[in-house]
Protein backbone atom coordinates (compact mmCIF):
# COMPACT_ATOMS: atom_id res chain seq x y z
CA UNK A 1 0.00 0.00 0.00
CA UNK A 2 2.84 2.35 0.96
CA UNK A 3 4.85 1.35 -2.22
CA UNK A 4 1.84 2.09 -4.02
CA UNK A 5 1.34 5.06 -2.94
CA UNK A 6 5.18 6.37 -3.26
CA UNK A 7 5.17 4.66 -7.00
CA UNK A 8 1.50 7.19 -7.69
CA UNK A 9 3.09 10.12 -6.27
CA UNK A 10 6.35 9.46 -8.38
CA UNK A 11 4.05 9.17 -11.05
CA UNK A 12 2.02 11.87 -10.52
CA UNK A 13 5.05 14.04 -10.02
CA UNK A 14 7.00 13.31 -13.26
CA UNK A 15 3.33 14.06 -15.70
CA UNK A 16 3.36 17.74 -13.85
CA UNK A 17 7.03 17.64 -14.25
CA UNK A 18 6.89 16.78 -17.65
CA UNK A 19 3.51 19.13 -18.19
CA UNK A 20 5.63 22.51 -17.18
CA UNK A 21 6.05 24.80 -19.43
CA UNK A 22 9.21 24.87 -20.95
CA UNK A 23 11.18 28.33 -21.65
CA UNK A 24 8.98 31.08 -23.16
CA UNK A 25 9.00 31.74 -27.21
CA UNK A 26 11.26 34.68 -28.24
CA UNK A 27 7.50 36.21 -29.06
CA UNK A 28 6.32 35.70 -25.42
CA UNK A 29 9.66 37.27 -24.09
CA UNK A 30 8.92 40.34 -26.40
CA UNK A 31 6.18 41.23 -25.79
CA UNK A 32 6.43 40.65 -21.84
CA UNK A 33 9.19 43.09 -21.71
CA UNK A 34 7.62 45.29 -23.97
CA UNK A 35 4.28 45.07 -21.75
CA UNK A 36 6.42 45.78 -18.57
CA UNK A 37 7.59 49.09 -20.45
CA UNK A 38 4.36 50.04 -20.95
CA UNK A 39 3.56 50.07 -17.82
CA UNK A 40 5.94 51.82 -16.39
CA UNK A 41 4.92 54.83 -18.99
CA UNK A 42 1.96 54.77 -17.98
CA UNK A 43 2.70 54.91 -14.33
CA UNK A 44 4.90 57.69 -15.38
CA UNK A 45 1.92 59.39 -17.07
CA UNK A 46 -0.24 58.81 -14.32
CA UNK A 47 2.43 60.43 -11.94
CA UNK A 48 3.48 63.06 -14.30
CA UNK A 49 6.79 62.30 -14.06
CA UNK A 50 8.57 63.43 -16.95
CA UNK A 51 12.21 61.81 -16.04
CA UNK A 52 10.79 58.96 -15.66
CA UNK A 53 8.67 59.26 -18.72
CA UNK A 54 11.56 60.62 -20.64
CA UNK A 55 13.76 57.36 -19.49
CA UNK A 56 12.63 54.76 -21.85
CA UNK A 57 12.53 56.73 -25.05
CA UNK A 58 15.78 56.54 -27.21
CA UNK A 59 17.74 59.46 -28.40
CA UNK A 60 16.00 58.78 -31.89
CA UNK A 61 12.41 58.36 -31.55
CA UNK A 62 9.57 59.45 -33.43
CA UNK A 63 6.09 59.80 -33.60
CA UNK A 64 3.52 60.65 -36.38
CA UNK A 65 0.52 61.80 -35.20
CA UNK A 66 -3.37 61.44 -37.18
CA UNK A 67 -2.26 64.91 -39.14
CA UNK A 68 0.58 63.09 -40.56
CA UNK A 69 3.09 65.23 -38.33
CA UNK A 70 6.35 63.79 -37.30
CA UNK A 71 7.99 65.09 -33.70
CA UNK A 72 10.82 63.45 -32.12
CA UNK A 73 12.16 63.54 -28.59
CA UNK A 74 12.95 66.80 -27.58
CA UNK A 75 9.68 67.65 -29.06
CA UNK A 76 7.58 65.22 -27.52
CA UNK A 77 8.84 66.61 -24.12
CA UNK A 78 8.44 69.96 -24.53
CA UNK A 79 4.55 68.63 -25.57
CA UNK A 80 4.06 66.53 -22.91
CA UNK A 81 4.98 69.07 -20.15
CA UNK A 82 2.45 71.38 -21.92
CA UNK A 83 -0.18 68.51 -22.02
CA UNK A 84 0.29 67.99 -18.74
CA UNK A 85 0.08 71.66 -17.27
CA UNK A 86 -3.76 71.18 -18.25
CA UNK A 87 -4.66 67.62 -16.72
CA UNK A 88 -6.11 68.21 -13.44
CA UNK A 89 -5.67 64.42 -12.73
CA UNK A 90 -5.89 61.01 -14.05
CA UNK A 91 -8.57 58.59 -13.81
CA UNK A 92 -7.61 55.71 -15.61
CA UNK A 93 -5.46 54.85 -18.36
CA UNK A 94 -4.57 51.75 -20.16
CA UNK A 95 -2.74 49.91 -23.28
CA UNK A 96 -3.19 46.65 -24.36
CA UNK A 97 -1.47 45.36 -27.35
CA UNK A 98 -3.46 43.98 -29.70
CA UNK A 99 -0.90 41.84 -31.62
CA UNK A 100 2.81 41.94 -31.73
CA UNK A 101 4.46 40.13 -34.54
CA UNK A 102 8.44 39.42 -34.01
CA UNK A 103 10.17 40.87 -37.21
CA UNK A 104 13.55 39.81 -36.35
CA UNK A 105 15.58 39.15 -32.53
CA UNK A 106 15.78 42.71 -32.39
CA UNK A 107 12.86 44.50 -34.02
CA UNK A 108 8.71 44.10 -33.08
CA UNK A 109 6.04 45.57 -34.98
CA UNK A 110 2.93 46.13 -32.12
CA UNK A 111 -0.25 47.02 -32.69
CA UNK A 112 -1.87 48.66 -29.07
CA UNK A 113 -4.77 50.40 -28.17
CA UNK A 114 -5.26 53.15 -25.49
CA UNK A 115 -8.17 54.84 -23.30
CA UNK A 116 -7.24 57.66 -21.32
CA UNK A 117 -9.40 59.09 -18.60
CA UNK A 118 -8.60 61.86 -17.51
CA UNK A 119 -10.13 65.39 -15.46
CA UNK A 120 -8.90 68.40 -17.41
CA UNK A 121 -8.87 71.67 -16.67
CA UNK A 122 -10.51 74.50 -19.71
CA UNK A 123 -8.93 77.85 -20.74
CA UNK A 124 -9.86 80.05 -17.73
CA UNK A 125 -7.85 77.23 -15.27
CA UNK A 126 -10.85 76.70 -12.88
CA UNK A 127 -13.25 74.45 -14.49
CA UNK A 128 -12.92 71.37 -15.55
CA UNK A 129 -14.29 68.88 -18.18
CA UNK A 130 -13.97 64.91 -18.20
CA UNK A 131 -12.38 63.91 -20.98
CA UNK A 132 -11.86 60.07 -22.32
CA UNK A 133 -9.41 59.43 -25.43
CA UNK A 134 -9.04 56.52 -27.59
CA UNK A 135 -6.13 55.54 -29.83
CA UNK A 136 -4.72 53.12 -31.49
CA UNK A 137 -0.74 52.72 -32.60
CA UNK A 138 1.70 51.12 -35.14
CA UNK A 139 4.75 50.76 -32.74
CA UNK A 140 8.14 49.47 -34.26
CA UNK A 141 10.16 48.32 -30.93
CA UNK A 142 13.92 47.42 -31.11
CA UNK A 143 15.87 45.36 -28.27
CA UNK A 144 18.72 47.34 -27.81
CA UNK A 145 21.31 46.15 -25.16
CA UNK A 146 18.35 43.61 -23.49
CA UNK A 147 16.08 46.49 -23.37
CA UNK A 148 13.09 46.43 -25.68
CA UNK A 149 12.21 50.34 -26.21
CA UNK A 150 9.50 51.91 -28.69
CA UNK A 151 11.54 53.74 -31.89
CA UNK A 152 8.35 54.42 -34.24
CA UNK A 153 4.64 55.10 -33.42
CA UNK A 154 2.09 55.96 -35.76
CA UNK A 155 -0.91 57.15 -34.76
CA UNK A 156 -3.58 54.78 -36.33
CA UNK A 157 -6.66 56.78 -35.30
CA UNK A 158 -9.06 56.87 -32.35
CA UNK A 159 -12.05 59.14 -30.50
CA UNK A 160 -13.10 61.85 -28.03
CA UNK A 161 -15.25 62.33 -25.69
CA UNK A 162 -15.88 65.83 -23.47
CA UNK A 163 -18.11 65.46 -20.73
CA UNK A 164 -19.89 62.27 -22.33
CA UNK A 165 -20.40 63.90 -26.17
CA UNK A 166 -18.37 63.03 -28.91
CA UNK A 167 -15.83 65.92 -29.77
CA UNK A 168 -14.87 65.80 -33.28
CA UNK A 169 -11.93 68.14 -33.57
CA UNK A 170 -11.76 69.55 -37.04
CA UNK A 171 -15.25 70.79 -36.70
CA UNK A 172 -14.93 71.77 -32.66
CA UNK A 173 -18.30 70.25 -31.56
Amino acid sequence: MVVSRLASCLITGCLLADASPGPASPEAQARAAIEAAISQSLAATRNKDIDAFMGSIPDNWSVVDGDGHRIGKKQLRANTLRDWKIIARTIAIEEKIESLTLDSPTQATVLTSQRWERMMYERDGKTQDHVVTTQRHREIWRKDQAVWKPYDIQELGGKIWVNGRLYEPRTGH
